[in-house]
């Protein structure tokens, strides 16, 4: 028998709460608490779970003391996030399969963070950029503006990485114009209801591709009409 939904939402609830402390391992461990006792025939909201788990062991992973503390983290995000994808696999729920895709760019991004050679860590970028578009725009179509807005904010830092890796211009100002369009796509999406804290930082990543884009590939008369 599985446990209470009352006392499933009092686990989750606990884990925003250490996640609004910055307690971001201690989130993680409250989401996998809450996924060990919900139903494993649940798998829309296992799926959501452990990828809530995934993110907060992400975050965990960028306040690590060392460096196998870091590694450790890492591994454990890209497990939640490989079972994520699993259960949404199962599920047939509106919406699972950009969820997927989500999940398998955080891989990805995680991946690159992993990998220290250069090169393997361009592909991983690119691969994960590749994936967050498809993933946005899925979102999108399927007028799901909750989830295009919190991929956004999960994965845009991921064209920053792949431009920077990048040597040809034209595929550099394709990239940097590819984040200012979902940037300015994502703020058109908030609403009055959103967080505070979720509109800050999508107008604050916005705002960096835009600067990045007219930085590189504005003239100085175009720089200041922008």
């Amino acid at each position: 028998m599985g446990m209470p939904e009352a006392s499933i939402e009092a686990i989750i609830s606990q884990a925003k709460t250490e996640e609004r402390k910055h307690g971001w391992l201690a989130a993680a461990d409250c989401y996998a608490m809450a996924a060990s006792v919900v139903s494993a025939e649940d798998h829309f909201e296992l799926a959501g779970l452990f990828e809530s788990e995934g993110y907060a062991s992400y975050r965990s992973a960028m306040q690590a003391e060392n460096n196998e503390q870091f590694k450790t983290r890492c591994g454990r995000t890209v497990k939640c996030y490989e079972k994520a994808s699993q259960h949404y696999l199962k599920s047939d729920e509106p919406g699972q399969k950009p969820r997927m895709i989500r999940c398998a760019a955080m891989i990805a991004y995680m991946n690159y963070w992993l990998e220290s050679d250069v090169a393997k860590k361009r592909v991983h970028a690119n691969e994960c950029w590749r994936l967050t578009k498809r993933a946005l725009e899925t979102f999108e179509e399927m007028g799901e503006v909750f989830e295009f807005r919190k991929t956004y904010n999960q994965l845009v830092d991921s064209a920053f990485f792949t431009f920077f890796l990048e040597w040809d211009f034209c595929v550099r100002e394709r990239i940097a114009k590819e984040a200012m369009d979902f940037g300015e796509r994502a703020i058109k999406m908030l609403s009055k209801s959103a967080d505070v804290y979720e509109q800050a930082k999508i107008h604050a990543k916005a705002l960096v591709c835009i600067t990045v884009f007219a930085y590189n590939f504005l003239d100085v008369s175009d720089r200041e009409r922008e």
